[in-house]
Order: structure tokens, then C-alpha cells, then sequence
């Protein structure tokens, strides 16, 4: 797992415990965090909290069904107008 910082900058977190993680997403003072981890092993370093903006995109279509998962960014193809609500 490799996460994002700024300008293109990677910061390899493998074998990282999720609170050394989400202590370090936090000290960068990262706003808006997306989530794009298809199997969904590492959500619990968003239960954590460490961003004021948490977000899913990409990985998976549908809401994960957390609290603590703001947004959900989709389009007309995951969510047609028709069931867009459902996601609400």
C-alpha cells in the first residue's frame, strides 16, 4: 500500500500498524483522504479518523456502509439516476 502526499510524493506503508498510518496521514495534514482499497483490508485506518474529509471512490461501487466514510464518489454508471438515492 502506497499513499499520496502533495505533489506525487509516495510514502510506502507496508508493515505499518494502521495507527502509525493514521498518525502519519494527520501530521501531513491531509484534508480530503480517498479511499481506493478495493478489499477494503486497510478501512480501519479510516476508523481512525486521521483526515476531516474521508471519501470512496474507485475500488468498489457501492457505500461501505461506514460512519466514518463521508463521501462517496460515483458517477451515472455505478449509480444511474434511478438508484442514485439509494446511496443516501
Amino acid at each position: 500500500i502506497r499513499k499520496s502526499f502533495g505533489s506525487g510524493r509516495f510514502v510506502e506503508v507496508f508493515g505499518t500498524s494502521d495507527e502509525e498510518v493514521a498518525t502519519l496521514i494527520n501530521r501531513q495534514r491531509i484534508h480530503i483522504l480517498i479511499d481506493i482499497d478495493y478489499n477494503k483490508l486497510r478501512l480501519s485506518i479510516l476508523a481512525l479518523r486521521p483526515a476531516a474529509i474521508q471519501c470512496s471512490w474507485l475500488a468498489h461501487p457501492g457505500t461501505t456502509g461506514a460512519s466514518f466514510i463521508d463521501f462517496l464518489i460515483k458517477d451515472q454508471v455505478v449509480a444511474p439516476p434511478e438508484i442514485a438515492l439509494c446511496y443516501f
